[in-house]
């Protein structure tokens, strides 16, 4: 499998598990270029790639401020997966 055919059913995948991801960890707004990074950690293998990015967001969500003990304002911006491009 190529990597844009990659792209195309991980993006599948993401909606069908309807995971938002939070736009923090789009640099520049690229969603294609961070999905494409997890799925090149996880050899373009898209059930391992859709594990991994569940982790990472569950991750981010649940990670404290140090200074306030506050949930990082991850929260706030999100990507609903049904706002992915195909």
């Amino acid at each position: 499998m190529q990597e844009r055919e990659a792209v195309v059913k991980f993006k599948e995948e993401i909606r069908r598990a309807r995971l938002d991801i939070p736009s923090a960890m789009c640099y520049s707004g690229d969603v294609d270029a961070t999905l494409l990074r997890f799925l090149r950690a996880r050899k373009l293998n898209v059930d391992k790639a859709l594990k991994m990015l569940r982790g990472e967001v569950v991750w981010r969500l649940s990670t404290t401020n140090l200074e306030g003990g506050v949930t990082v304002a991850l929260q706030a911006e999100r990507i609903p997966c049904s706002a992915i491009p195909v």
